[in-house]
């Protein structure tokens, strides 16, 4: 047995490294590069279907119409969860679902709410917070937190396998 005892990796650069099975260093000790590959995954596609989300609710409503309508809760017979607003268009009270993704939490029924619509397709009614630059720069970043997961687990498991194909001087393959 050497200096660094049974069961501990091989000492580099003065200080211990463990081996778990997926390459050694500071990604072996912290957590899995798997794990953080999914995890990025996740924020990823979720990143980019919320953000598509905010970017056509945006466009659709880009030069609507500013009102406030009132909440109403889903129509129990419709299954979607939605919430629905209750407006004025043209003299006339009309209602329409909320996207998905509208946060339920920030509105309850009864409730009255900000709202931005198209004046050629009131249909395509949107929560005045949910569009614009915030909603756009928050989704960006969740992408951006996805990218970088991805981008630095995917590193980590790259050089995992090259420390595996090729062991270096002294170390045989494992």
């Amino acid at each position: 047995m050497g200096a660094a005892g049974a069961g501990d990796g091989p000492v580099r650069g003065g200080r211990r490294t463990q081996g778990h099975g997926s390459g050694e260093g500071p990604v072996a000790g912290s957590a899995h590069p798997l794990v953080l590959f999914l995890a990025g995954a996740v924020f990823l596609v979720a990143g980019v279907w919320l953000l598509t989300a905010a970017a056509r609710d945006t466009l659709a409503v880009r030069y609507g119409v500013h009102t406030v309508g009132t909440v109403r809760e889903a129509d129990d017979d419709s299954g979607d969860g939605r919430l629905w607003v209750t407006f004025t268009v043209a003299g006339a009270e009309v209602t329409h679902p909320l996207p998905p993704g509208t946060n339920r939490r920030q509105a309850s029924h009864g409730d009255r709410l900000p709202i931005v619509y198209r004046a050629d397709r009131p249909e395509r009614v949107v929560a005045r917070r949910d569009v614009g630059h915030g909603p756009l720069l928050f989704w960006s970043g969740f992408t951006a937190v996805g990218i970088v997961l991805v981008g630095w687990s995917g590193l980590a498991l790259h050089r995992s396998g090259r420390r595996r194909a090729h062991p270096g001087p002294g170390r045989a393959a494992g």
